[in-house]
């Protein structure tokens, strides 16, 4: 890697917090972004690098010691994947089709 599996993680956190609101404005939402947005955006980019890297060690497993020399953003990653996994099971569902 270019840089340290820790700074390629914060670079696209930091990314990610740019490209989103500007993907937001073209999509016609205009540039207003709420904090609650801007720290979702955040770890959202937190958390790329490190899934990304599991995911590609499959191919590589010289991949695997990048996770393990920084345990601290792999757990950082875990957490936010386990919070989308439980905002996803316990969102209200939509409404039932209604029958014409």
């Amino acid at each position: 890697m270019i840089f340290g599996f820790a700074a390629t993680t914060v670079v696209v956190g930091i990314a990610a917090t740019v490209v989103k609101p500007c993907h937001r404005r073209f999509r016609g939402y205009g540039w207003q972004a709420k904090r609650d947005e801007i720290i979702y955006d955040l770890l959202s980019g937190v958390a790329i690098v490190p899934f990304g890297v599991i995911a590609l060690s499959v191919f590589q497993p010289s991949l695997v010691e990048h996770v393990k020399d920084d345990p601290v953003l792999l757990a950082v990653a875990g957490i936010i994947g386990l919070i989308y996994v439980i905002a996803d099971l316990i969102k209200k569902p939509p409404p039932p089709p209604s029958a014409n």
